[in-house]
């Protein structure tokens, strides 16, 4: 995938020269004439991928990987010092070009050789670990489409990327060696290693989002940057182009190639996010089931912080004759929530998301009044751990002109319901200034009446937990127009 761009700027000037600087490699073709295209585009491959000094391209294969850092699902990822190879055995299965669009789909084995660390939580096992890996890919299938427009400025034509899909999918198998997991601890090791070998499939697609969302960022950042500043007619020449690009298409050759390993369907402005037809049911839940890990780890350039953990600075409540206050509370498990449903209802500009969740708040206390029919008093730290919570969330939305000239969407309000299925775990330290006696009956109280007792006392904690949610709904609205979002 390094070499895909580069392939098809090539495809694109060879239809109209045979002698731009690419023709010694490049053969010409008709637009319609796909078996051509597929031909020249896989002649061109090896050639690229093995570089070209007198074209300023340098060898893709072996590639270096200088650094990928990500955090996802519980799981902290940082690869450096990373060598890539097999990419000039790619094979080409199809290209296509139309009037403002190109296709191109490729089937690549590749191996990935650097220096790793990792912490945290691989699915259901923990891992831990730091030393050299070495992941194979076996038939990893990328098809990628590219919505090219062309502009007009200074009397020069350019070419502009308005828009860009893409799907990945593994045909053969992934293989992942991690030397030094857990210090070295075999028996610690190997059965994570096992673990995941045998579940190969599943954390690759889910450890993918957070690289792709950084990699594809940067490549739609330095693509943009070339084609607002070079004219086409540059790109079909070799001294002036390459002098005023060498440096950025270096640097963007290095990020495309993991790009097409983990690649999964994105918009320009959200990366994560696929835009889907309001009546798309099938296609929203997968397009949300993808941003998840987004909103959980935040994304700064959108305006998103991130929500696991989740600080909650101050909850209040005064209601039923009890008074709560919640000081400086952490959330954690928002990462974990599973979206039960989203539905995005056009007619009436409405959004409702269900998720379920397992979550744990803890933080400092204060409490005082009747907790159903016991008194209470007491301040210190507490612990709430909530099993299966199913919080249900409408938002109403209206169209607001952004910054940009475009439509956005603007949350106008927004309202929740939610139940406990399984259960909750309360533990309110320094009940009754640490009397034990007075203390132990009211816990015991609370933990066998739990589902009335969240009744009484979850609500504010709900309304401050989708309160940072919708926030975070609402700067990426904010900084994504709405034809990003919705076809």
């Amino acid at each position: 995938m390094s070499f895909l761009l580069l392939v098809l700027w090539a495809v694109f000037s060879s239809t109209e020269s045979s002698n731009s600087l690419t023709a010694s490699f490049i053969d010409p073709c008709v637009l319609t004439d796909s078996n051509c295209l597929r031909a020249s585009a896989q002649k061109a491959l090896p050639v690229v991928a093995a570089g070209i000094p007198s074209l300023g391209m340098e060898s893709l294969d072996p590639m270096v990987m200088e650094r990928v850092r990500a955090v996802q699902a519980g799981l902290r990822m940082d690869f450096r010092n990373t060598i890539v190879k097999g990419l000039r055995k790619c094979e080409v299965l199809d290209l296509r070009r139309f009037a403002r669009k190109t296709e191109i789909d490729l089937k690549c084995s590749v191996v990935l050789i650097g220096d790793y660390t990792l912490g945290g939580q691989l699915l259901i096992l923990p891992i831990e670990g730091d030393g050299k890996y070495k992941i194979k890919i076996r038939d990893i299938v990328v098809k990628v489409v590219l919505d090219i427009g062309e502009r007009e400025a200074g009397g020069e034509r350019y070419w502009t990327v308005s828009g860009f899909r893409h799907s990945v999918e593994v045909l053969g198998g992934v293989q992942f060696q991690f030397q030094n997991l857990f210090n070295g601890n075999r028996q610690m090791a190997d059965p994570v290693l096992e673990f995941a070998n045998s579940n190969w499939r599943q954390i690759f697609y889910d450890v993918a989002p957070p690289i792709v969302h950084t990699i594809v960022s940067h490549i739609v950042a330095e693509t943009t940057k070339l084609f607002e500043k070079t004219p086409i007619s540059e790109l079909r020449r070799t001294t002036p182009y390459l002098k005023l690009v060498k440096t950025r298409v270096s640097k963007m050759i290095r990020v495309v190639c993991l790009l097409s390993l983990v690649l999964t369907a994105n918009s320009a402005s959200a990366p994560f996010i696929k835009p889907c037809n309001g009546d798309d049911s099938a296609c929203i839940m997968s397009s949300a089931v993808s941003a998840v890990p987004f909103f959980v780890s935040g994304v700064p350039e959108l305006g998103m912080k991130p929500l696991d953990p989740l600080s909650l600075p101050l909850i209040k409540s005064d209601q039923g004759g009890l008074k709560l206050t919640f000081k400086d509370s952490t959330l954690t498990g928002l990462k974990n929530c599973h979206l039960e449903n989203i539905k995005h209802d056009s007619s009436k500009i409405k959004q409702t998301v269900i998720v379920k969740c397992n979550l744990v708040l803890t933080g400092d206390y204060d409490i005082n009044g009747q907790l159903l029919i016991l008194t209470t008093q007491g301040n210190g730290k507490y612990k709430i751990d909530i099993r299966d919570m199913v919080i249900k969330t409408t938002v109403d939305l209206t169209t607001v002109t952004g910054k940009d000239g475009k439509p956005h969407w603007h949350i106008t309000k927004w309202n929740r319901s939610f139940k406990v299925l399984t259960g909750t775990t309360f533990d309110f330290e320094n009940l009754f200034n640490g009397n034990k006696i007075l203390a132990e009956p009211v816990l015991e109280f609370a933990n066998t009446n739990w589902k009335d007792v969240m009744q009484e006392i979850a609500p504010p904690v709900v309304d401050a937990i989708v309160s940072e949610v919708v926030l975070a709904v609402e700067a990426l609205y904010k900084s994504v127009p709405l034809d990003e979002l919705h076809t």
